[in-house]
């Protein structure tokens, strides 16, 4: 007797039904989807007793879209589908599907009911949900073995009279691929009508497209951010549907002149395509702008093409994905791009000593850590690979570092890596001087390249629109977006046209001529009660959240904050649990615990056990080591006064004044694009 299936978990079904290929003489599929994947089982010409590539995860998923022949006798729609599972090696690859949609007799009934899948897979892409009203819970499937009375199945198929009693076996959509392995013998797979619920997911459930302003530094890395971000970024987020404006940034501080001249209400949300460095830019930019407190809430993400990747690596983390880096790394944050989701995101307050402030999303480091940092600068043509032979050169030419620091304990710590320190109280102070800061100059915007219709000055000159590359033969989607591998294809097979795949809502807001982007801070009304500062200020935020957990610099500390003095290696305090794309510093932190993690390793420590120390940081295993030079602190505000004369501090990778620097810690004060939460985060 053949056991029943087995029940599978957290698979509630959404739709099924019978569907052809492209090319159309190739084989039938049942397709099931389900909340978390979709589910595909060849019926013809012959079952398949174990399924290849026959589970096809939504986190793989980047988008789908709705073609049509172009051929007047062929009456089917076409149901196309972009994938990015991995190979064999690990790597992602694109790998498109497309189906024939032929169940009815008219083109218009097969075009709704393409237009429904599609529409119940977007949504579940971008996280909307599908009560019990659209979806279509526990419809039974019905197995039957080949061999028995005549029936005529979904597709048409007549079965043959069998020599023996028939057994069929009703099994849940989540189970078809299991119970094909189960079962002996050819199977076919007969549907059930479906209840008039399953046929309620209608376009209107999808919200309106969200406008993202991508801004690539072309520099970025070993120099390929542009090359990237059009190969893979620009593909990918045309297929899932999203409307953007894309800008080249042309020097440093481009990207923070642009986002204080921006009219935030035209847009959902500003993703930068480099590394660490532009983010900084862009997040200091909108707290440089004197409506600070509504432009810190635009929601902001990075798409990793720089050098030094480490917010990144911790959205890789988040998303539940496997460490990666390179191309890999790009297409795992350019997925959860496209699923859409946020989360909050803390941020630290930076006080200089000259005064002036700025603020960090990552980390500030002295020492070891912000020595190879910048003077690996001179490498950058080796990409992430000048972390490593900077550090290489750093251990050859040790050096240790005099200073104090002092923090405020965090209230509540979280899981800590190592047990607690007995530390000695604050005692004395340094006095501070102020410096002078350089001032900048400005030049117009490089270029652009946009599916919006957004105004520019004269000087930029428009690139091509990424939503007309050239498609291949036969097949294109919504004007030529996405792309459809050839192979799909055949001679003497009709081509397919574009075919909207979901039309706008009646009720949905219409995409209105966009503002042009102008450089430097808005204009304030007269009854604003100040000024914006001008282009000739420090480039240092005059605006953002009071520190009122931090006394002026030179003045004493509270009793309760704590302080260590003495030799230093290094000190690091970071914010996210990644200090490069595969170097988890934190791996307890996330984005929203309200601390800053402080890491700092004493001198006395030998080169062998500090290179241990950075080797097992690749997993975040370092504290684990037992070492007794490295300490580890969580707090809400700390100082670190450099008793060295000479040294290096960074702020998020960039280099700030020497001196005297304290830092407050302002709990979810921003908002980052992270796509969905994965089921288990890995290292």
């Amino acid at each position: 007797m053949v056991p029943p299936p087995v029940p599978v978990a957290a698979s509630t079904p959404i739709l099924h039904g019978e569907f052809g290929s492209y090319p159309a003489q190739g084989p039938r599929f049942a397709l099931t989807l389900t909340t978390q994947a979709l589910h595909i089982q060849r019926l013809r010409p012959k079952p398949e007793a174990r399924p290849r590539d026959g589970l096809v995860s939504l986190d793989e998923v980047s988008g789908c879209g709705t073609l049509q022949s172009r051929s007047p006798e062929d009456t089917a729609a076409y149901l196309c589908i972009y994938t990015y599972p991995r190979g064999r090696r690990g790597g992602r690859r694109k790998a498109t599907r497309t189906f024939r949609v032929d169940g009815a007799a008219t083109y218009v009934e097969n075009r709704a009911e393409a237009q429904r899948w599609a529409t119940a897979l977007m949504c579940l892409l971008r996280g909307v949900p599908l009560s019990g009203d659209q979806a279509a819970q526990g419809v039974p499937l019905l197995l039957a073995p080949l061999s028995v009375p005549p029936f005529t199945t979904a597709s048409g198929h007549q079965l043959s009279d069998p020599p023996r009693r028939p057994r069929v076996w009703e099994v849940q959509p989540a189970q078809i691929p299991r119970t094909f392995r189960q079962l002996s013998g050819g199977l076919e797979l007969r549907f059930p009508a479906e209840p008039p619920s399953a046929r309620e997911i209608t376009p209107e459930l999808l919200p309106r497209k969200p406008r993202l302003l991508l801004l690539v530094n072309p520099f970025g890395g070993r120099g390929l951010a542009w090359q990237r971000c059009m190969d893979h970024v620009v593909p990918m987020i045309s297929e899932a549907g999203l409307s953007f404006n894309l800008i080249q940034t042309e020097r440093q501080n481009h990207a923070r002149e642009l986002v204080q001249g921006l009219n935030l209400s035209e847009w959902e949300g500003i993703v930068t395509v480099s590394g660490d460095g532009l983010l900084y830019e862009v997040l200091n930019g909108l707290l440089d702008r004197p409506d600070w407190e509504d432009a810190v809430r635009m929601p902001i993400g990075v798409l990793p093409c720089g050098s030094g990747n480490a917010l990144a690596g911790a959205v890789n983390r988040h998303g539940g994905f496997e460490q990666a880096v390179g191309v890999d790394l790009l297409l795992n944050c350019s997925l959860l791009l496209c699923r859409g989701g946020s989360h909050p995101l803390d941020l630290l307050s930076v006080t200089l000593a000259s005064g002036s402030r700025c603020f960090s999303f990552l980390s500030v480091a002295w020492g070891f850590l912000s020595d190879v940092d910048i003077q690996s600068e001179r490498f950058r043509a080796l990409g992430s690979a000048r972390f490593t032979l900077g550090a290489v050169l750093g251990l050859a030419t040790l050096h240790t570092y005099r200073g104090r620091l002092s923090y405020l304990p965090a209230t509540t710590d979280p899981a800590l890596p190592i047990p607690g320190h007995s530390l000695p109280r604050a005692k004395s102070e340094l006095a501070l001087a102020p410096a002078p800061t350089p001032t900048t100059t400005h030049s117009p915007l490089h270029r652009s390249v946009s599916d919006l219709p957004l105004p520019l000055p004269q000087s930029q000159p428009a690139l091509a629109s990424p939503g007309s590359p050239e498609p291949l033969p036969g097949l294109s989607l919504n004007g030529g977006g996405p792309e459809l591998p050839g192979d799909w294809g055949a001679a003497g097979d009709a081509p397919l046209s574009p075919d909207p795949l979901l039309p706008s809502p009646p009720n949905a807001l219409k995409t209105a001529q966009l503002s042009p982007i102008a450089e430097g801070p808005p204009e304030m009304p007269a009854s604003s009660g100040g000024l914006p500062p001008t282009h000739n200020a420090p480039e240092a935020s005059t605006w953002g959240p009071v520190d009122h957990l931090l006394p002026p610099l030179g003045s004493p500390l509270p009793q309760d904050w704590v302080t260590i003095e003495g030799e230093f290696v290094l000190m690091l305090a970071i914010l996210p649990s990644h200090l490069g794309a595969d170097l988890v510093a934190a791996p307890h932190a996330r984005f929203d615990d309200g601390v800053v993690h402080l890491c700092w390793v004493r001198s006395g420590i030998s080169r062998a056990a500090l290179l241990r120390i950075l080797l097992a940081m690749e997993h975040g295993n370092h504290f684990s080591l037992g070492c007794p030079h490295l300490g580890y602190a969580a707090a809400r505000a700390f100082r670190l006064e450099p008793l060295t004369p000479r040294g290096l501090l960074t702020v998020d990778g960039e280099l700030v004044e020497y001196g005297p620097i304290q830092a407050q810690v302002h709990p979810s004060l921003a908002t980052l694009l992270t796509g969905p939460a994965g089921q288990k985060p890995r290292a």
